[in-house]
């Protein structure tokens, strides 16, 4: 039979995980939802409005440029775990 203690903290180690993983989607999906401007780009139809090829790869540059290049505080919560944060023994 296991001590309240193990039920206790299987229970913690659930939530916090549930919390970690939402945490760790809603940074991947604003992440994305930044990314759309890049990929609109394809659907740029040359010649309709006298841009060319090198006013794209001018305004795709820029854009890639706003992006962030990895997500704010992910390695953080992630060391959390790793470093035995609610890990069983």
């Amino acid at each position: 039979m296991r001590s309240a203690l193990e039920k206790g903290m299987e229970e913690y180690m659930a939530l916090y995980m549930s919390r970690v993983n939402a945490r760790q989607q809603a940074l991947i999906t604003r992440y994305l939802n930044k990314a759309q401007p890049v990929n609109a780009l394809a659907n740029i139809t040359l010649g309709d409005d006298g841009t060319t090829d090198d006013d794209i790869e001018v305004l795709g540059d820029l854009l890639v440029e706003e992006l962030p290049q990895d997500f704010e505080g992910f390695d953080a919560e992630i060391r959390g775990v790793e470093e035995g944060v609610g890990r069983k023994q």
